[in-house]
């Protein structure tokens, strides 16, 4: 059987509270560890990724033994991160089994435009009304984010038009 102790004190005297002869320390201090602050970073032209880097947060702890950090997701920078958000946090763990961690986020945004990968005026139409519908090939676009495109436009292919010209317009 082993003896259970109490916990040993220092009082306001500068002395200990039991008899420090059979009394183990022990650390319940967790190691101090800073990330860098949140990175905001723009996409490589004409790609959905940046290629981000900072620096890797040291950890410190009051016992001056050394510290082991872990991070996750296992991001090394300089790291290669796709448009949109990610939450990256470093675990700093000290020999006694304390921890501190701290997080911060990286944001890839994307600020290329949607490119038009087709677009063909028809030919004109000869009406034998004052109005005649009219049908043409929808253009095309595309996106190096490869997100849904959001396709907005002044007419629909079968709508009627009147004599003269009309501009169609389509912006994605």
């Amino acid at each position: 059987l082993s003896e259970v102790r109490e916990e040993i004190k220092c009082l306001s005297n500068g002395k200990w509270s039991e008899d420090v002869q059979g009394g183990i320390c022990k650390d319940f201090e967790p190691p101090e560890i800073t990330c860098p602050n949140d990175i905001l970073i723009e996409n490589i032209q004409h790609q959905n990724v940046a290629q981000v880097n900072w620096e890797i947060p040291q950890a410190r702890d009051n016992s001056g033994e050394e510290v082991t950090i872990e991070v996750s997701p296992a991001f090394l920078p300089p790291h290669m991160l796709p448009i949109g958000d990610v939450s990256v946090t470093y675990t700093a763990t000290d020999s006694s089994g304390n921890q501190g961690s701290c997080t911060f986020n990286i944001k890839v945004i994307d600020v290329d435009p949607p490119v038009i990968d087709r677009c063909r005026s028809p030919p004109a139409i000869q009406a034998t009304d004052n109005k005649q519908s009219a049908t043409w090939e929808e253009p095309q676009f595309s996106d190096n984010s490869g997100s849904h495109l959001t396709i907005t436009k002044t007419h629909s292919p079968g709508d009627i038009f009147t004599h003269g010209e009309t501009i169609v317009e389509y912006v994605a």
